[in-house]
């Protein structure tokens, strides 16, 4: 029968202990995913049941498995292994042949040679060829070679790869050990971290909000019906539940990992049904819900010089994560519907905060103007620049925090002079720390325009 992890026949051989036999497995095509970055590390239960309750089955257990050409390429050849169980011995033997000998495979069957049109069959067993005819499936018959039936498929089988295993499994007696997974990476598939932010105007009562995804990439040919995931981030220690149900849908077969897995850098996931992962697409999940504040903000940043400017200030947001790490990844920012620009988060530890960029918000224009003057003594010439900035608000969110930042490293040694006016900013603040110039400061609500005006006195030695 076929039984598929992305499309491959998985059969078991098991030493009986007056017999051997070929059984066939639960067709579950049912995986689970440890996603990383690059890659993810794939779980498949390789029985449904094994009864050992009365010592029937023998110590060693042979499995073999079968990829396609295609499948196999993608696969990492030195991860595939079968967990909770002593594997002894693994060959892997590459058929240039196609493999036609798959249950559900359909040929034309002529008993006759000189028949032209011939009867539709359709392979039941492959261990005794076993076939049924297609139009009346209760006449059964078997074949003794797979000799002058023509094979039946729009699209043709690959070359395959048979990958087989002899295990020992005298250890899983009296225990109560997982069921057996195949494991193997495969670099078809991978994860990234998505978020979007919703970002209400200050003057609304909502506050900013956060949601967080995981987008599972299947770059492969291949569908696969995936159970439940683990998200591993590259760089910081992950180690929250997702809000999803780990119970899975009745029907769902249970799966345990490997327990030796020691990265604490995870999201465990499952899933209240399971979903088809299709070729060359995306699915994405919600994988986290942290607890952060969101405080809107406008910046700027220019190396100073005495020319006069006219712009518009960026986008930005200072980020809070409080009650967990937040991996690494993009983020899309919108305000009640309106999308305003992309920007990359780092990662962010608990308790610290990130203050992100992006795109100009053209509801926030200034204009920046320099004069300068000079006067000598006998040993030092200084250059005052008085620096006047305007700042408007087109817009009505009115208790943006305006941060604009001047680098004054070219200028040497200089002192600051501040110069307040009824037309200054609100809740301004300015300082100079390693030589940058910050200004903080809130656009009035009854003018919606403000003004800030300070003095760079520059001194050269002469």
């Amino acid at each position: 029968m076929s039984c598929t992890i992305i499309t491959f026949v998985l059969l078991i051989t098991f030493a009986l202990a007056h017999s051997s036999a070929k059984i066939e497995l639960n067709n579950d095509k049912q995986v689970y995913l440890r996603l990383y970055s690059k890659y993810a590390q794939l779980f498949h239960p390789t029985v449904s049941k094994l009864d050992l309750s009365e010592g029937a089955l023998k110590d060693n257990i042979h499995l073999e498995f079968f990829f396609n050409n295609d499948e196999y390429a993608y696969i990492n050849e030195e991860t595939l292994t079968i967990l909770y169980t002593n594997v002894t011995h693994r060959s892997i033997i590459f058929h240039e042949s196609p493999n036609f000998e798959k249950v559900g495979s359909r040929f034309i069957y002529r008993h006759d040679l000189a028949d032209p049109e011939g009867v539709e069959i359709e392979l039941v067993n492959v261990e005794d060829r076993l076939f049924r005819e297609v139009r009346r499936p209760e006449r059964t018959f078997y074949l003794t070679s797979f000799d002058n039936i023509q094979y039946l498929s729009k699209k043709s089988i690959l070359p395959y790869y048979e990958i087989s295993f002899i295990c020992d499994n005298s250890a899983r007696r009296g225990s109560d050990l997982p069921l057996p997974l195949l494991s193997y990476v495969d670099e078809s598939f991978s994860w990234k971290p998505r978020y979007v932010i919703e970002a209400y105007p200050s003057e609304s009562r909502e506050e900013a909000f956060m949601y967080s995804y995981a987008d599972i990439r299947n770059n492969g040919n291949h569908a696969i019906t995936v159970a439940g995931a683990e998200f591993v981030a590259d760089n910081v220690k992950l180690i929250r539940e997702t809000d999803e149900s780990r119970a899975g849908s009745e029907n769902a077969t249970e799966i345990i990992i490997d327990e030796d897995f020691t990265g604490a850098y995870v999201y465990h996931a499952a899933f209240k049904a399971p979903f088809s992962l299709r070729p060359r697409s995306i699915k994405s999940v919600q994988f986290l819900n942290p607890s952060v504040t969101i405080e809107s903000h406008r910046f700027d940043s220019n190396e100073f010089q005495p020319v006069n400017v006219t712009g518009y200030l960026l986008y930005a947001y200072n980020i809070t994560a409080h009650d967990q790490i937040i991996p690494s990844g993009d983020v899309s920012f919108y305000s009640e519907g309106r999308f305003l620009g992309q920007a990359r988060l780092p990662d962010i530890e608990a308790d610290d905060n990130h203050f992100v960029t992006f795109g100009y918000d053209s509801d926030f224009p200034y204009t920046r103007t320099v004069s300068s003057s000079q006067a000598n003594t006998s040993n030092t010439t200084i250059d005052d620049y008085h620096v006047e900035y305007t700042f408007h608000r087109t817009a009505s969110d009115v208790g943006t925090v305006v941060h604009y930042v001047e680098v004054l490293q070219s200028l040497g040694e200089f002192e600051l002079r501040t110069n307040n006016t009824k037309d200054a900013c609100e809740d301004q603040l300015i300082y100079v720390e390693d030589l940058i110039l910050h200004q903080f400061f809130r656009i009035p609500r009854s003018t919606n325009h403000c003004t800030v005006r300070f003095d760079l006195l520059v001194q050269k030695k002469q």
